[in-house]
């Protein structure tokens, strides 16, 4: 048994030294030196492009964000002469006064014909110009899919709906405790 662990030793050795000779060793010893070092500095080469993977939905999320709540609806315009109503003025006036330098541009949902969608964009340039102190004229972004959104009565009836169902609080009863042991 100690005879064949020796040769079998022997053998590995030459082999080793026979792979060294042959150059297949250097190989193993480059292959094994350098992939310590990219083991060692293993996150930094990673790092930029994981972070931009992870960044670039929440820069487009955000975007959209602030497009929709850049939108001017159906619902902000009279549906017969196409001009702003007292809702749709203040949601300009709003877009354009708190929203960021880069995100205001007001984006605004065409109308059935292109007489509806030109009279739409007059109307919002007429509040733009006139609302600010700087005569502000927006950069105008026309969609066609309107955003899914429900009318200011419909929410206010909701809520005065769910108001009046709501029961009274209610504490529970007192409970007295005499005891003349304290």
């Amino acid at each position: 048994m100690r005879h064949r662990l020796t040769i079998l030793a022997i053998f590995s050795c030459l082999f080793v030294a026979n792979a060294f000779v042959h150059g297949a060793g250097n190989d193993a010893m480059n292959r094994c030196h350098l992939d310590w070092h990219r083991n060692s500095a293993w996150p930094k080469p990673f790092t930029l492009i994981d972070r931009q993977g992870v960044c670039s939905p929440f820069a487009l999320m955000a975007t959209r964000g602030w497009q929709r709540q850049s939108t001017i609806t159906n619902y902000h315009f009279d549906h017969v002469t196409q001009q702003l109503t007292e809702a749709g003025q203040l949601k300009v006036l709003e877009i354009l006064k708190t929203n960021p330098r880069d995100q205001r541009m007001v984006v605004m949902v065409r109308g059935r014909t292109d007489q509806d969608t030109a009279s739409r964009r007059e109307s919002i340039a007429e509040v733009a110009i006139n609302g600010t102190r700087d005569r502000y004229n927006p950069q105008i972004m026309e969609i066609d899919i309107e955003p899914r959104a429900w009318p200011a009565e419909e929410i206010e009836a909701i809520g005065n709906q769910w108001n009046l169902t709501m029961p009274k609080p209610r504490l529970p009863e007192m409970q007295s405790t005499v005891s003349g042991d304290l």
